[in-house]
């Protein structure tokens, strides 16, 4: 997915009306500067993050294709699963614990009982 965020930023100081002189005191750039960012197809993630909160809009989100989404759903759900599993070993573990400390009482019962036999 080619994503050139400065067209984007471009159409989205466009559609809110904001000059683009305001723009630039709102981001701390000159225009010329913000004229180069709109000729950029990428920018750094902190000048980004203060455009985002300018623009109020989630720019990070232009770089996210339906199928990521989807993805990230899926994944989700197998980290659900995969957090039932390991709650249904632990349980599994804990029992197993529980019928090792059965088993060692009454080896140590028989034990008794044979010394005091002798």
């Amino acid at each position: 997915m080619v994503v050139h965020i400065g067209k984007i930023i471009q159409k989205l100081v466009k559609e809110s009306g904001m000059s683009v002189t305001r723009f630039a005191d709102e981001v701390y750039y000159s225009r010329r500067n913000i004229y180069e960012i709109f000729d950029k197809k990428t920018i750094d993630t902190g000048l980004l993050i203060k455009i985002s909160k300018v623009l109020k809009q989630n720019l990070f989100l232009n770089y996210i294709s339906e199928a990521d989404i989807v993805d990230f759903k899926n994944a989700k759900s197998t980290n659900e699963e995969l957090t039932d599993i390991l709650a249904g070993l632990k349980s599994e573990v804990q029992k197993l614990k529980d019928n090792n400390v059965i088993v060692n009482n009454n080896n140590n019962i028989s034990i008794n009982k044979k010394t005091k036999k002798k």
